[in-house]
């Protein structure tokens, strides 16, 4: 486990990415250039310690993701496999072709699940954020 949550003042390295926790449990992941199906381990391992109801992908710099790392990220052992309950996507940041690569995964993530995966976007990290809340207040009534 680890010893202290990264937090947005504090994020965690995997590679040049880096992942925090928004809100004590909301896993972040700020995607920066291309991302090696190891680095795509680390961060299945970094969202284990959230119930992963909801994630936040920052993909402004997101460079090369390909089938070995959608693999990592979804495939079995993967973020999709440990949820039991639906998931709920907020991608912030994409542009046409970082949203094609997203629908990509998200869309391959549905295929090997039978949960519910509802994806929304944002323009960036702040409005992610305030979705995120919007979310959870729903939940908590």
């Amino acid at each position: 486990m680890m010893e202290e949550k990264p937090t947005r003042e504090r994020p965690l390295a995997i590679g040049a990415h880096r992942v925090f926790f928004a809100r004590g449990t909301v896993p972040v992941i700020i995607y920066r250039g291309d991302v090696s199906p190891e680095e795509a381990r680390k961060v299945v391992e970094f969202t284990g310690y959230s119930t992963l109801e909801v994630v936040v992908a920052d993909v402004q710099e997101l460079g090369a993701f390909g089938p070995k790392t959608r693999k990592a990220l979804i495939g079995e052992g993967g973020m999709v496999d440990r949820v039991d309950g639906e998931i709920f996507v907020i991608i912030c940041g994409a542009n046409v072709v970082r949203r094609a690569i997203m629908t990509m995964v998200t869309t391959a993530a549905r295929l090997v699940t039978t949960r519910k995966i509802t994806v929304l976007h944002t323009q960036s990290l702040d409005d992610a954020l305030v979705a995120v809340d919007e979310r959870l207040k729903g939940r908590a009534s």
